[in-house]
């Protein structure tokens, strides 16, 4: 089942059911629903389409004092562990 019939049946018994079930209406409500999807297609595809503008990049943070902490971390680790050696 395409995406139009699958529509048109969910519409059909929704009005179906609000005009109290009517037995043997079945294709009255077919074309209700038929006629009420195309005049609302129109107006979504009349819809402008808007194009998203280009963010502007962000300039880079520096780097914060933990960071830097981090990164410095191995120099110490190996200048004790040379002193360990050495001594």
């Amino acid at each position: 089942m395409d995406h139009c019939e699958h529509n048109i049946r969910e519409r059909a018994y929704i009005l179906w059911e609000r005009d109290g079930r009517a037995m043997g209406r079945d294709e009255h409500y077919w074309t209700l629903a038929e006629q009420e999807l195309r005049a609302a297609a129109p107006a979504v595809e009349e819809a402008p389409r808007t194009v998203a503008k280009p963010r502007a990049k962000a300039a880079p943070k520096p780097p914060s004092k933990a960071a830097a902490a981090v990164k410095a971390a191995p120099r110490r680790r190996r200048a004790a562990a040379e002193g360990l050696a050495v001594s």
